[in-house]
């Protein structure tokens, strides 16, 4: 085929393929599939792509067929990879393509070229680098713009690769570099600063040549501070920024947009911020310059008209990160040596945060940074669910509310001898002036409330909380003026922070009455979400007693389960089902009476919310709690149990990738709670079985949930799905590390407690592995604790069966019977000592004493330790005053460490009743 007819045929293809048409579409997708590993086909790509009399949209999409094909074949050890012949001529062309007019393409060809950079820079195309960077210092604004743009990302690709070598290669590259565009970003920026008027067109190639800088510096330079060029540019960063603060004053006075100019003055604190995350010796000489920069603008009158938020937030996220450096601590008093730069960098910071600076910024922070502003209450009116979400996760790295709350914490916990009497200063003078339903008043009482309750712990010593809440804090919650609903939510919010550091028991019974009344339906939304995680705070605390709040919990979990109902947003639902779960949870059978509500409006929200797994994550949660909670009652809920259990371990379901955790959780749950085997569940655990392949991080749970289906019901259970759970055992066991094997051989053992003859017969196959073990005698103390346990109980319910394993076993060594029980017999016996858990070892003992009648040659040949072993269990079990046996059986897993359950289940009771334990109920 001719190159015109292959240029046309190409050309409608994509045509096509960027058509609207699926009649279209579909076919020419298919036809630019079968093109793609053929030679020549992304030359000819590239020569549409260039083509300037080609619509937009179609170069658009040659381009973008040209990257994906760059992913796929252009590894030379790729299948189907791009011809060598074709490479050259590939490369030059992309160098032709710095003239493109359109951004969005001149973009995508920029992306392109760094997608070929990082296979063949420098190695097999070395004249990339130069070409650019002679491109970028051009007088013409278009090509210099358009090289500027692909250096950012051929560095961007190249800075990523992280292999020794490819990093050495970079390094060697970044020394070549950034002299040129050092320079280069020094002419544009002073270009720009001396037009004003036309400062877009330097602004924009400053801005990408101080990104390409960025990259160069913090992932190219071993050492900073070493690095002549870097420090130039580091150094001179502070200026550059200080007159980019000062362009954007002047475009904006002149009515033109300072976007721009933001974004280039914002890059210069990523620049340095960059540089201290990645190299913070060689940023020690910047410490003082950049306190002080980004003081001087952000607390004095200088900054007064050049900051924005963006930037603001930058300068404090600055100032935090020096606070926090872990270079920048100060020397232990362990005596051990610091090193020279950390010493003089712990220097430069303490010098800086004096008194005087130190109640400046403080003061600063809580009465310019904190007060809530206009916007702030406007969001709020308009939507209260998001106001309350904002300040949620990493909010502080572009917010500027969050990113001044987690400053003022930073500096409180470094510095709470100088700064705790300015707060409380502050606090004193708040108090001083009676509440006022003034906005203005409001305003700065709450900002104050904030600080005090964010440094909390560190007044602990300081602050009489009780005092305060009896005399102050709990009247504030009765003012119902309009403007004073924002005192009110900073108030219960603070009884939330301090509830878990300085609160007597005798007055939490006020603190639930306040968040009862502050969860009314009257109230306002967002004061309603504070009372309520204030109310989590409190039952979440080690001091919460249930008895105090048991006469509160009906007309809370009333107003909570409103809220639920009322909210709209997810994440606001996500919080207040997270309240209720540590509700149900810490007052676990008291919460029965209050749930009828909740159980029938759970299965709506579960339906309602598909579009949102985290959602469903805290329903599965909930719901978990309430089984905890219901115990047998929660039979109420297996109408909605079971679709939402197979939902959430189904793995052809996209959610089970949220889900199955929690999904097999509240599995678990509700089999152990379960008075009875329900049909529903009996079918259910067909699903179960394809978890046991994966061999993943759900297996444990996997084989709990097992060992609840054996307990409730043995033989109907092992009927229905023993031969299949015992052929996954075989399968298992042989490749399981020692923790596995354990799993396996308890799930085994409880079934032969459980139903004997019916687990003999199902798990037969797995026994030899058991006598192989223990012939061996080299498994780990726990694996070998179980494998004599097997023993033990085959011997005492299934002899004969014992007697066939260790025929097959003589038949395999060619050798006696006699030979193999005497080796068997012979590691028991060296092994007894090592069974901890006494109980086992009281078994193993039982099942010795059964051999005693039959007097075999191996028994008799090893008499003395037998009776040995047996005697020293019988004083390991016996009273010390009676003799009697003391020793009370918890179940089949137990360990050496058991502990008593968190709460109390039918489950427990099952596996006691399955020991011979009936002496609690």
């Amino acid at each position: 085929m001719a190159l015109e007819a292959e240029l046309s045929a190409v050309l409608r293809a994509l045509t096509a393929a960027a058509s609207q048409s699926a009649a279209e579409l579909k076919p020419a997708e298919a036809q630019l599939r079968q093109w793609e590993t053929q030679p020549g086909f992304y030359t000819v790509l590239l020569r549409l792509a260039a083509d300037q009399s080609v619509p937009v949209n179609v170069r658009w999409m040659a381009v973008l067929y040209f990257k994906n094909g760059v992913d796929l074949y252009w590894r030379k050890t790729a299948r189907n990879c791009i011809p060598e012949t074709e490479r050259p001529e590939i490369r030059t062309r992309l160098l032709n393509c710095l003239n493109e007019s359109v951004n969005q393409v001149a973009t995508q060809v920029a992306v392109l070229i760094a997608r070929v950079a990082r296979f063949d820079c420098p190695r097999e195309w070395p004249e990339l680098l130069p070409s650019l960077v002679t491109a970028a210092r051009a007088e013409e604004p278009l090509p210099s713009h358009r090289a500027l743009l692909t250096l950012h990302h051929v560095v961007k690709t190249l800075a990523s690769k992280r292999l020794t070598a490819d990093r050495r290669v970079f390094q060697e590259l970044t020394s070549a570099l950034l002299p040129p565009l050092l320079a280069a970003w020094q002419q544009l920026h002073g270009a720009a600063l001396a037009a004003p008027v036309d400062a877009r067109l330097h602004l924009e190639r400053a801005r990408l040549a101080l990104k390409t800088l960025r990259r160069l510096t913090v992932h190219g330079c071993r050492r900073p501070h070493e690095s002549a060029d870097a420090q130039t540019l580091l150094t001179a960063l502070f200026e550059r920024c200080r007159q980019a603060l000062e362009l954007r004053r002047a475009l904006a006075d002149a009515g033109q947009s300072p976007t721009l100019a933001e974004k280039y003055a914002v890059l210069h604190t990523k620049v340095l911020a960059d540089t201290l995350e990645t190299h913070p010796i060689s940023f020690v000489p910047l410490i003082q310059p950049t306190l002080e920069f980004c003081a001087v603008h952000v607390f004095t009158e200088r900054g007064a008209g050049l900051l924005f938020e963006r930037f603001t937030v930058g300068c404090l996220n600055l100032i935090k990160a020096i606070l926090l450096c872990h270079e920048y601590r100060p020397p232990k008093d362990d005596g051990t040596p610091r090193e020279p730069e950390t010493l003089e960098a712990y220097r430069i910071k303490m010098a800086f945060f004096g008194s005087q600076p130190l109640e400046q910024m403080c003061r600063h922070l809580v009465t310019e940074f904190f007060p809530l502003t206009s916007d702030d209450l406007a969001a709020w009116d308009a939507d209260p669910e998001g106001f309350v979400g904002e300040e949620g996760g990493e909010a502080w790295r572009f917010s500027l509310r969050p990113c001044t709350q987690c400053l003022f914490v930073a500096l409180f916990r470094q510095f709470q001898a100088q700064l705790a009497p300015v707060l409380l200063d502050m606090l004193r003078r708040t108090l001083a002036t009676p509440p006022s339903p003034e906005l203005a008043q409001a305003l700065a009482r709450e900002a104050v409330y904030s600080a005090v309750g964010m440094a909390a712990w560190d007044l602990y010593d300081e602050v009489d909380f009780d005092g305060w809440l009896q005399s102050g804090l709990l009247q504030e919650l009765t003012i119902r003026e309009p403007n004073y609903r924002v005192v009110r939510r900073r108030v219960i919010w603070l009884i939330g922070r301090w509830v878990g550091v300085k609160l007597s028991a005798s007055l939490r019974p006020q603190v639930y009455s306040a968040v009862t009344e502050l969860l009314q339906h009257e109230e306002d939304l967002v004061v309603r979400l504070a009372a309520a995680q204030t109310l989590k705070d409190a039952v979440d605390d080690f001091e919460f007693c249930p008895e105090t709040f048991m006469p509160f919990l009906p007309v809370c979990f009333g107003q909570l389960f409103r809220l639920l109902q009322e909210a709209h947003e997810c994440d606001t639902k996500m919080q207040v089902l997270n309240v209720l779960s540590f509700v149900i949870d810490r007052l676990d059978s008291g919460i029965r009476p209050y749930c009828d509500e909740l159980i029938s409006y759970l299965p709506s929200l579960w339906n309602d919310s598909a579009a949102h797994n985290m959602l469903r994550v805290v329903i599965l949660s909930t719901l978990i709690h309430l089984v905890q909670g219901l115990g047998p009652d929660s039979v109420r809920l297996y109408g909605l149990l079971t679709p939402v259990i197979a939902l959430s371990t189904d793995l052809t379901s996209d959610a089970h990738v949220y889900l199955m955790e929690d999904g097999l959780s509240l599995w678990q749950a509700a089999v152990e709670n379960a008075p009875q085997m329900h049909p529903d569940f009996m079918e259910l655990y067909g699903q179960l079985l394809p978890l046991f392949e994966l061999g993943t991080e759900t297996l444990q749970t996997a084989f709990g949930i097992s060992q609840a289906y054996l307990l409730l019901a043995p033989e109907p259970f092992l009927a229905r799905h023993g031969a299949a759970l015992a052929a996954a055992c075989r399968s298992l066991l042989p490749e399981m590390k020692p923790e596995g094997e354990v799993m396996v051989l308890r799930l085994v053992e409880s079934a032969l407690r459980a139903a004997p003859e019916t687990a003999v017969r199902l798990f037969s196959p797995l026994l030899p592995f058991t006598v192989e073990a223990v012939h061996a005698g080299q498994a780990f103390p726990m694996v070998m604790s179980m494998h004599l346990s097997l023993l033990a109980r085959l011997l005492l319910v299934a002899p004969s069966v014992l007697s066939q394993l260790l025929a097959a076993e003589a038949a395999e060594r060619s050798c006696t019977e006699a030979d193999v029980f005497n080796r068997l017999l012979e590691v028991w016996l060296d092994k007894m000592a090592l069974v901890t858990p006494v109980e086992r070892r009281k078994l193993l003992a039982l099942a010795l004493c059964s051999l005693l009648p039959a007097g075999s040659a191996p028994v008799t040949h090893h008499f003395n330790p037998l009776l040995l072993n047996v005697v020293e269990t019988l004083h390991d079990v016996a009273r010390p005053d009676d003799g009697a046996d003391s020793l009370v059986v918890s179940g089949p897993e137990q360990l050496a460490d058991d502990a008593e359950p968190e709460y109390e289940t039918a489950h427990d009771a099952r596996r006691r009743a399955a020991d011979g334990d009936r002496s609690r109920p």
